[in-house]
């Protein structure tokens, strides 16, 4: 087929919510490592990965040969049956959030891990109220959707109850200095609930993502963080840490974001990165939660696949061997920095910002942002775009970067901003 009679398809028979990014769809023919090729040959550099998804770059041959070897032994069974690759990967996942995490469960995506573990919160604590950041993004499913704070994901129908937002924490530009030493303005409203809720002999369920990525590459300061796990003590607040971004050393410095900031969740979501793009998510519980729930009845048919799990272990050998966290963190530091220095001062730009490999350019309206993205594809590069407003570019490239590709990246946006 060509490009037309693909678009024609496309635009005739999927679902009239899956949109293409930009006017002229992006048709991809191939892809290997950090490229991707579209119909007519051109090459784009790859910097948002699938959406943070391909880690290890696209076609990585070991992951490939991994699941090309469990496909020629055995395919889909379901959990009604036992695997060894399946232990061997849960034992090790389990070691990567170290602490008391000593069960996991696997799911086919990042919403159906966040939705699982909203559910088993609820149950866990016998409680309603679940928290989320008001720029937050957690998935697809009914709940999820609505656990999100950014309203346009939102579906038409009535939300369900007891789902509050939080202020998120744009620390840069908050005028509260006093917050550094004192606890966090935009925190007392939730403090406030939190208190009542105990009141009732409730926990408050609170589900937050380290740094808020479709919400624009939010990366609230270490001191927030602090704080925030002081109120989660003071409270009792039974805490889910959505790493569906932020896991598998995209933030840099740690295997996960929680680690990072000096959280202790009860529940972990895991998704996108964990394959390498195969259809793979986990729930990783602490041993007194699981045990709380111990006789509820789920299942997922097709969670935790063979041939994702051969891919998944397989990503996380190469995450060690390449030594991916120390780079991510190393390289995303001067990525960062080279970025703020060539283009801060920018007309049109807010603020940049990020950390490991997630970085974001705020503009101060939709349409320069929008303007970006397609101009960039133009140059040959690949990037995201989110924020409440649509009005920040979103890089997340994947976490094979090299200096070059960072290095290249710059140079297109020098002709992309001018």
């Amino acid at each position: 087929m060509n490009s037309n009679e693909i678009n024609d398809i496309f635009d005739s028979n999927l679902a009239p919510f899956v949109r293409p990014y930009y006017d002229i769809p992006l048709i991809v023919s191939k892809a290997d490592g950090v490229y991707i090729y579209d119909i007519e040959g051109k090459r784009y550099l790859d910097a948002y990965s699938g959406v943070a998804t391909v880690s290890l770059g696209h076609c990585n041959k070991r992951v490939n040969d991994a699941v090309k070897a469990q496909m020629d032994n055995f395919g889909h069974i379901s959990y009604i049956y036992r695997f060894e690759p399946a232990a061997a990967y849960a034992a090790i996942l389990l070691s990567k959030c170290g602490g008391d995490y000593s069960r996991v469960f696997f799911t086919n995506s990042g919403s159906e891990s966040v939705d699982l573990a909203l559910m088993t919160a609820r149950a866990a604590t016998d409680s309603e109220a679940i928290f989320t950041f008001s720029e937050g993004y957690h998935g697809g499913t009914f709940l999820t959707k609505f656990s999100t704070g950014l309203n346009t994901w939102h579906a038409p129908v009535e939300a369900p109850a007891e789902i509050y937002y939080i202020t998120t924490p744009e620390c840069v530009t908050c005028s509260h200095k006093q917050c550094e030493t004192s606890r966090c303005i935009c925190l007392n409203k939730a403090c406030e609930k939190f208190e009542a809720l105990n009141k009732k002999g409730k926990r408050p369920i609170l589900l937050v993502e380290p740094v808020l990525g479709v919400g624009g590459i939010i990366t609230p300061p270490l001191h927030y963080f602090k704080m925030l796990a002081e109120i989660i003590d003071e409270y009792n607040v039974f805490l889910i840490c959505d790493e569906v971004q932020t896991g598998f050393g995209r933030a840099g410095g740690s295997f996960f974001g929680f680690q990072k900031y000096g959280l202790d969740p009860d529940i972990v979501c895991m998704g996108k990165a964990i394959a390498n793009g195969y259809p793979l998510g986990a729930v990783v519980f602490k041993e007194d939660t699981s045990d709380r729930v111990k006789d509820m009845l789920h299942f997922n048919t097709f969670g935790g696949n063979p041939l994702s799990i051969a891919a998944a272990l397989e990503v996380i050998k190469l995450i060690d061997e390449l030594d991916i966290v120390n780079t991510v963190e190393e390289n995303g530091r001067i990525f960062l920095r080279d970025m703020r220095l060539f283009f801060e001062d920018r007309p049109k730009i807010n603020r940049i910002r990020g950390v490991g490999y997630s970085l974001g350019l705020e503009f101060e309206a939709p349409e320069d942002a929008a303007e970006a993205l397609n101009s960039a594809r133009r140059e040959g590069l690949l990037v995201g775009i989110g924020g409440r407003k649509k009005n920040v570019i979103r890089i997340q490239p994947p976490l094979i970067f090299s200096s070059d590709n960072f290095h290249e990246t710059i140079e297109i946006f020098k002709t992309v901003l001018k």
